[in-house]
């Protein structure tokens, strides 16, 4: 996972409200931090509110987030910001969760969490959420409308905690590992928590490291039990195999038995049916020959209509496929001519682009020569000028000089024009024989080319002879010299046989398809039955169900019916009678009841007033009288109480004085008098019973006026008594009124008896009642009926689709039979196909050349004649060639003289005028003065000069150096034909980059326009190449066929066509001999079965046969057709043998019979007893020598037995398949397992004073070589095989069966068979106080005796190894970023050399320690780069935390500073206080 970087918490309230943080913000920037804080600050709390962002909701142990809101509904916000694990810029991801409390009745915790990924500076950090505004925290409905407007926030509402959690799996923060987190701080340094059921090393690796493990390698639990999963699925399969093994022997015993008297049967009903047979047949043969003649006269008219009209098609198609090579080269022109046009076109463009490099190129060029000749220009005024100056001093010799001149050039002139006639007429000749040896040339080229293009299609030919005798070399090598010389009969003979046997092979092909299409149909067909057999087979198992339902429930009604006395036959005819008599004895029932609670009633109260006195009350209504009169101000006593203190022995007198005493209310005579009072509401006042009312009695004369005697006793007059029945007697002694509680007590329970039997009595009843409307609610009319129906037509349905499978299934099997014969029918036509194919790839192709033969031998004739005057031709333009080359050559040294003449005459020209040789005048020579003498007299005049001005020399040399410059430049600019408009806008010099660029594009324009008019030249030579071959080609249809070629469309793909044609003229060639060939068989079939018709006219009259024709079967009624002959006489001879094969072969039937019924009565398999069943039902039935009723039977059983065995041979064979695969995977399972459990142990290899040691060491027997791990496995699954079978012989629950062996198939029984858990032995790195001591190492099991601060390293170092490993095997990070939150672990670790070892497997893990505690230890702080101190400070009636960042000072010393990365303002807390 990734690191905390910054906790944010706000406006959370604990403790009833009165602490809070109102907004912290604590900075751990991924650092190992200690949050101090004194006992009872809240160190749990803390750790449960940093968790809800990722275990929302979560409790800490009894704590629940929803006790924070008891005492008041607010909004509380936790923030976390991780520093995830990237590479370049910082990214972070901020995990939220805001909560408050529902407005439901309920008051639950209501939440929502959010996940926000950014980077440095974004507006949505921890700091910058806009929790507080104006001084309030943000409310929780508006917070989450704020959220779900930010794109780039993802809220999750409370229902979807789950997609929240896996949400931030995707940033590595794993549910589990929290989980785990928070176990360990169940209670401060509660480490011990996490492995309270693994204390021992076995319990350890069992409980804790392998489900780890599988946690790491199973994704859920369906993958983890997929090898359970794997064995259950064959579970039935392995149960069944001892069975599957006893059929399969009485199977096969009882098919070769029943097989036997099958072939019996077979043969004695074929010896029948042979006969019978032979008979039919043989009146259908004469039947069917008088109809062949008949046939034969029509079909031999048909056939040869049908040959006339073939040759006509065939002439037509075989024009059409002479015209196809035509078309194709017509194409081909016409394409050529195209591609000409195409190459035109750009030819074109190539001159154009050629023309405009070579411009550029000719203009970049001349720029610097033009620019020199301005420089030059500008040289060559300011030397002239200073010759001028000179020129002044020598003008006399300079007058001569000029004299001599003129004339000088006079006399240069008239030579110069003398030597130029001389030079022109010598080079028009040589330019008339050069021109002479180019025309020669271009025709010795023409006939080359001629020659060179008669010579390819020479070699064409050539090409073609070679082939034609290599083909012809093959045939006669493979099929000898008859068939070489004349190969086309051959070859289409061969074709028509290879039409044959492909149509044969198609036709069998459809015929197998149609079969395979009919077992495919009928297969469906037999699966639906199935399908529709299961489905009946259910709704049987279904009604029967419902039946057995029925009658159950029915028969419980009944016997509860019985016991109320109202047994019925039909329910659903009786149930008005039942109902009514059920309604009149709940009813009586109730009523006995109610009265019975009633006296109960009576009785209770009757008992109450007795026990809460000494003297007997009468009723209650006498005491709330009493009450009454109480609240009037009138005192009253009761008579009972008075009697009481009266002496026992007067009692009773004053009872006889005034019977009504002991049911009166006593007064004294003034409370009598009040009773007169008007103000007294009498009428407010209601009683049940007669309360008299008396004044006190006068002990001294009340007995005294006593009347009466015995038990009635006068009211004063004679007519009104009372009489002393025995409730006066509680009233006279206390024994009395002991045994009237005492019978009172004892009618109680009495009536509580029979209260509670006629409760359950009514209870019964009404439970019989609802029993009995629930049976006619679900059955509302009695269904018998209709389920008898449905059972007899389910019974019809279920019979009547095993017939239907069964008779199904022969079908299929009799196709398949078909299909194989035709098959080897089809293999043997494709062998003779092939070895037709083969004759037809050899002679096929001399066919073809044979019938362009005439004509290659014909062109190679006339090859021949024009290379032989082409060959003359080309000699004689070779001497005209030579001869021009001798007169050119003749006449360049001539030309050379002169030219080199006229040079020398240029050269004294220059020499003698000089600059001033455009400005001179010719003059007149004088007479006798020649050329030479003038020659002599410049020099000399001009050496005088030089004498006398030395310096003019070297002036006048610059001058004509100038002068030549600019002539050798300007002729260059003339050269390159550039004018000088051009060239003056240019007057600087141009980069010689861009003479280069037009360079290349000049040079590359030539190339690419040299390469064009090369392909140009070829495709206009192929072009003439197409033309002959078309003229030759037309000339050849035209020849064939007398007309021109047929003209395609040119939408016509003529490869496809010329394919088409081929195929259609194979076709019509095929049935144009089939048909002749079938002319001729006609006749010959029509005389041969007039012959056959007038014999078995015969026969039938010896045989004395007169019965109905019976067809012939396929093969022999195709006989008839091809060979009636062969077939009248088979009939003729069967007749003769079947007679004594039938009585044979009934005897033999007889007793194979008898010895087949007496062999199987040993068998008691239900499927044999069925067998034998239909064996013998239908032996009573029908006529058992017939094999049309016997054969379905066996087949039927056989059938079924056939498929029983393959499904028991199959499973048997998956079922070892399966099991050895099952083998590999538990071994492979246990070797990943294995590998696993050693590799935990790396992640805690840390240095310990100096040392290399290794906290964890897991030690697991030595790695099993691979056969024997799989001998192991494999012996353990046998063994498992084995239990299981005891366990379903002892038909244990399926589902107890399954949990077993998920439990045996688990990954800690598999790695205990290859390497025995109890054997591991895992050791613990006992951290030594005392410098310089061995390193030890203890049992896993002895860590629990070391002290508190040693048992929480040992058990330290095992959850980061666990940790470690389950994250890299879930993120894929070799060591990411962990999260360790820890409540006081100091409590038992204080120890330095403990802490060291504590915090280095942390650092090497990549694990951040945020810890809690009250410690203030200079030592503990030196673990941690951030410190941070909480204290309450009392702020408006509640306690505020607040913190305080301080560092530890060894971390000062060494120069650590953090500065806030994103310089986020701290939000100000005083203003939250609420």
């Amino acid at each position: 996972m990734p690191s905390i970087n910054r906790i944010r918490l706000v406006n959370i309230q604990y403790d009833k409200g009165g602490k809070q943080y109102a907004d912290e913000l604590f900075k751990l920037h991924g650092k190992n931090t200690l949050i101090n804080l004194a006992n009872g600050g809240g160190k749990t709390l803390w750790l449960q509110l940093v968790m809800q962002t990722q275990l929302p909701g979560g409790h800490m142990g009894s704590r629940r987030m929803v006790d924070l809101l008891a005492h008041e509904r607010y909004t509380g916000h936790i923030l976390v910001e991780w520093k995830l694990d990237t590479q370049g810029e910082r990214e972070f991801l901020l995990t939220g969760f805001c909560f408050t409390k529902a407005s439901d009745e309920e008051g639950e915790l209501k939440y929502f969490t959010y996940a926000h990924p950014y980077r440095i500076g974004d507006e949505l950090s921890i700091a910058k959420m806009p929790l507080v505004a104006d001084g309030k925290v943000i409310g929780y409905q508006d917070y989450y409308n704020l959220l779900r407007k930010e794109s780039s926030v993802q809220t999750f509402s409370q229902h979807d905690r789950r997609k929240y959690i896996q949400h931030l799996a995707n940033y590595h923060i794993y549910e589990k590992e929290w989980l785990s987190i928070r176990t360990t701080n169940g209670s401060e340094g509660g480490m011990d928590g996490f492995f309270a059921r693994s204390k021992t090393e076995q319990s350890l690796l069992e409980n804790l490291l392998i489900p780890t493990v599988d946690q790491a390698l199973f994704q859920d639990d369906n993958e983890a039990q997929d090898l359970a999963n794997s064995f259950l699925k064959y579970k039935d399969k392995l149960l069944r195999i001892p069975q599957i093994e006893k059929n399969l022997e009485e199977f096969q015993e009882i098919e070769s038995a029943g097989r036997s008297v099958v072939d019996k049967v077979a043969a004695y009903s074929e010896a029948q049916k042979v006969r019978s047979t032979l008979e039919g047949q043989l009146v259908f043969v004469k039947n069917r020959l008088e109809e062949m003649v008949g046939e034969r006269e029509e079909e031999a008219a048909a056939l040869t209509e049908v040959v006339t009209m073939l040759k006509e098609q065939i002439r037509e198609e075989e024009f059409k496929q002479a015209s196809l090579d035509v078309n194709a080269l017509q194409a081909e022109f016409r394409a050529a001519e195209r591609k000409l046009a195409d190459l035109a076109v750009r030819l074109e463009e190539l001159d154009e682009q050629e023309t405009t490099a070579e411009k550029n190129v000719r203009l970049h060029r001349a720029i610097p020569k033009f620019l020199q000749i301005k420089e030059l220009e500008k040289r060559l005024a300011r030397d002239r000028e200073t010759l001028s100056g000179l020129d002044m001093q020598n003008e006399d010799l300079l007058t001569e000089v000029a004299t001599y001149r003129g004339q000088f050039l006079s006399l240069w002139q008239d030579k110069l024009t003398s030597l130029q006639s001389e030079l022109k007429a010598k080079q028009e000749e040589r330019e008339t024989w050069k021109q002479a040896e180019v025309d020669a040339e271009k025709e010795h080229d023409r006939v080359a080319a001629l020659l060179n293009d008669l010579s390819k299609s020479g070699g064409e030919l050539e090409n073609w002879f070679k082939q034609y005798e290599k083909q012809k070399s093959a045939v006669r090598d493979l099929l000898g010299d008859e068939i070489a010389e004349e190969p086309t009969a051959e070859r289409d003979n061969l074709r028509w046989q290879e039409l044959e046997g492909n149509k044969t092979v198609r036709e069998s092909d459809a015929q197998v398809e149609a079969w395979d299409a009919e077992i495919e149909k009928v297969q469906k067909q037999i699966e639906t039955e199935r399908d529709d057999l299961r489905k009946a087979m259910r709704d049987q198992d279904k009604l029967e169900g419902k039946i057995e339902l029925f009658e159950s429930e029915r028969s419980k009604l009944a016997a509860r019916l019985e016991l109320v006395d109202l047994a019925r036959e039909d329910l659903h005819g009786s149930r008005a009678e039942l109902e009514l008599k059920l309604t009149e004895k709940r009813e009586g029932y109730a009523y006995e009841y109610n009265k019975l609670a009633a006296k109960k009633g009576a009785l209770e109260e009757k008992r109450a007033l007795l026990s809460n006195a000494d003297y007997y009350v009468p009723s209650q209504e006498l005491l709330r009288f009493q009450a009454v009169l109480s609240d009037w101000g009138i005192e009253s006593s009761l008579g009972s109480q008075w009697l009481q203190a009266q002496e026992p022995s007067i009692r009773e007198a004053h009872v006889r004085t005034n019977p009504m005493l002991p049911y009166a209310l006593l007064l004294t005579d003034p409370d009598m008098r009040k009773l007169r009072d008007p103000r007294l509401d009498w009428e407010g006042l209601y009683l049940e019973s007669l309360i008299p009312l008396l004044t006190l009695p006068d002990q001294e004369s009340s007995h005294e006026s006593a009347t009466g005697t015995g038990a009635l006793v006068s009211l004063g007059t004679e007519t009104a008594f009372l009489t002393l029945h025995g409730g006066y007697s509680p009233f006279l002694s206390q024994e009395a009124l002991d045994r009237r509680r005492t019978s009172l007590e004892t009618e109680m329970a009495t009536l509580v008896e029979t209260m509670d039997v006629v409760e359950k009595s009514r209870r019964h009843i009404e439970q019989v009642a609802d029993e009995l409307l629930r049976f006619f609610e679900t059955y509302k009319k009695n269904p018998m009926t209709d389920w008898q129906t449905k059972r007899d037509s389910l019974q019809l349905k279920v019979a009547e689709k095993n017939e239907t499978i069964t008779t199904q299934t022969h079908h299929i099997t009799t196709l398949r039979t078909q299909i194989t014969d035709t098959k080897k029918s089809v293999k043997d036509t494709q062998e003779t196909l092939t070895t037709l194919r083969d004759k037809l790839r050899v002679l096929d192709p001399l066919a073809t050349l044979a019938a362009e033969l005439p004509d290659r031998e014909t062109s190679r004739k006339n090859q021949a004649e024009q290379e032989t005057a082409l060959q003359a031709e080309l000699k004689e333009q070779s001497r005209i060639r030579h001869d021009a080359r001798d007169q050119e050559n003749r006449l360049i040294p001539a030309v050379y003289a002169l030219e080199s003449e006229e040079s020398a005459l240029q050269k004294a020209r220059t020499q003698y005028l000089g600059t001033d040789a455009d400005t001179t005048t010719p003059l007149p020579a004088e007479e006798g003065l020649t050329y030479d003498t003038v020659c002599g007299k410049l020099e000399s005049l001009e050496g005088l000069l030089a004498q006398k001005s030395v310096g003019r020399d070297e002036l006048i040399r610059l001058i004509q150096n100038h002068e030549e410059s600019i002539k050798l430049n300007q002729a260059y600019i003339d050269e390159q034909a550039i004018n000088a408009d051009e060239l003056a806008a240019h007057t600087t010099q141009p980069p010689a980059s861009e003479l280069t660029f037009w360079e290349t594009k000049l040079k590359e324009s030539r190339a690419e326009q040299k390469q064009v008019e090369t392909e140009r030249t070829d495709l206009q030579a192929d072009q003439k190449k197409i033309e002959g071959k078309i003229e030759t080609e037309e000339k050849k249809v035209k020849k064939d066929f007398d007309r021109a070629p047929y003209a395609y469309d040119d939408t016509i793909d003529l490869g496809t066509e010329r394919d088409r044609l081929k195929l259609l003229l194979s076709d019509l060639w095929n049935q144009r001999k089939t048909n002749e060939g079938a002319l001729a068989e006609i006749e010959k079939s029509r005389e041969e079965a007039k012959s056959l018709f007038q014999k078995t006219d015969t026969l039938l009259s010896a045989y004395s046969i007169e019965r109905d024709p019976l067809d012939l079967a396929e093969d022999r009624a195709q006989k008839l057709e091809s060979e009636p002959t062969a077939v009248v006489t088979e009939l003729d001879k069967g007749l003769q043998r079947t007679a004594k094969q039938t009585e044979e072969r009934r005897r033999e039937m007889e007793d194979e019979f008898f010895r087949f019924e007496r062999s199987i009565d040993k068998y008691e398999s239900k499927i044999v007893q069925k067998f034998i069943r239909s064996v013998i039902d239908s032996k009573a039935e029908g006529d058992m020598s017939d094999i049309e009723q016997v054969r379905p039977v066996f087949e039927k059983c056989f059938e079924m037995m056939k498929l029983y065995v393959e499904k028991a041979h199959l499973e048997r064979q998956e079922l070892e398949e399966a099991k050895e695969e099952l083998v590999h995977r538990c071994l492979q399972h246990a070797e990943r397992v294995y590998d696993n459990l050693k590799s935990i142990a790396q992640y805690t290899k840390i240095d310990y004073r100096g040392k290399k040691v290794q906290a964890i060491d897991i030690q697991l027997k030595e790695k099993w070589e691979t056969p024997v791990g799989l001998k192991l496995m494999s012996q353990y699954l046998h063994a498992l095989t084995e239990e299981l079978q005891q366990k379903s012989a002892k038909d244990e629950d399926e589902d107890d069966i399954e949990k077993w062996l998920m439990i045996k198939l688990s990954s800690k029984h598999l790695l205990n068979v290859v390497a025995p858990i109890s054997e591991a032995r895992i050791k613990v790195f006992k951290p030594q106080q005392v410098p310089g001591e061995k390193v030890r190492y203890d049992h896993w099991s002895e860590i629990m005796k070391w002290s508190g601060g040693e048992q929480y390293t040992g058990c330290f170092a095992m959850f980061i190894a666990v940790l470690s490993y389950l994250r890299a095997k879930m993120s894929g990070l070799d060591n990411a970023s962990k999260v360790l939150l820890a409540d006081n672990p100091f409590g038992v670790v204080s120890s330095p050399h403990l802490l060291q070892v504590i915090f280095q497997l942390a650092r090497v893990n990549r694990v951040q320690m945020i810890c809690l505690s009250d410690h203030n230890k200079q030592s503990i702080y030196d673990l941690f780069e951030v410190v941070y101190s909480l204290k309450l400070v009392a702020a408006l009636g509640r306690s505020v935390i607040q913190s305080s960042e301080r560092r530890p000072e060894s971390v000062m010393e060494a120069g650590f500073y953090e500065i806030d990365f994103d310089q986020e303002v701290e939000t100000e807390q005083k203003s939250l206080l609420l």
